[in-house]
């Protein structure tokens, strides 16, 4: 049994509200050694030693080339991981997103081909409710500020008591255009998830959560397993 109803964002959806967005610096530097300093290293290297064989105009030219080639390449993921953010914040700040109230619903657990975790939630009227992704086993996704001890190995997520999930009774916080997956809301008891008896191995679903007609006994044709 299953409601699906729309809403605008709170920040009570985040466990962090004021960091949900938030350029993440350690991120950025990554990124200027991996796809700007390296690039540019290596070009700069490749460009000296073609430059060996010309005249010194030539060879500084070249250098200078390679690392220009290195910070464009830079510039162009900064730009678009600089909109990607601004973007997001802009949701997280007024956006709308579903809720999906998921009562009594049977579960399996089904093996991916990358080793993904993907859960198929029975939730009645002919629905089936998918989730992928290894954003399944962050805390912080359930409301739980981050695990300072080892998970629980008694649960699917890792997590104790109340946040344990799946869980009879919960809410599905998503972006209805994409299916990015906000926020669970675990209300119900646990329900441990059943391994799926469908053959073979499913290849992941696009995105985080998908709303599909079906049923799990017909689990194999929807996931596409051969």
């Amino acid at each position: 049994m299953h409601t699906v109803s729309k809403r605008k964002v709170r920040p009570s959806d985040f466990v962090s509200p004021e960091t949900a967005g938030r350029l993440d610096l350690s991120g950025w530097g990554c990124a200027l050694l991996g796809f700007g300093f390296l690039p540019g290293l290596f070009l700069w290297m490749v460009a000296r030693k073609v430059g060996e064989a010309f005249s010194g105009e030539v060879s500084l030219a070249l250098q200078v080339s390679g690392w220009a080639l290195g910070g464009l390449i830079y510039a162009i993921l900064a730009f678009i991981s600089w909109r990607q953010r601004v973007e997001y914040r802009a949701f997280v700040e007024s956006g709308d997103v579903e809720e999906v109230e998921v009562r009594e619903a049977s579960c399996v657990e089904v093996q991916t081909v990358n080793s993904d975790p993907i859960l198929v939630f029975d939730i009645g009227l002919g629905r089936l409710l998918i989730l992928h992704g290894q954003w399944l086993w962050e805390p912080e996704r359930y409301g739980s500020a981050p695990l300072e001890d080892d998970p629980d190995e008694e649960t699917f997520n890792g997590l104790p008591g109340p946040l344990a999930f799946p869980s009879t009774h919960f809410t599905l916080i998503r972006r209805p255009e994409s299916g990015e997956v906000v926020a669970i809301r675990p209300s119900g008891e646990y329900l441990p998830p059943r391994r799926s008896d469908a053959a073979g191995e499913a290849a992941p679903p696009v995105s985080d959560s998908q709303l599909v007609e079906g049923s799990l006994e017909d689990l194999s044709l929807v996931l596409g397993i051969p």
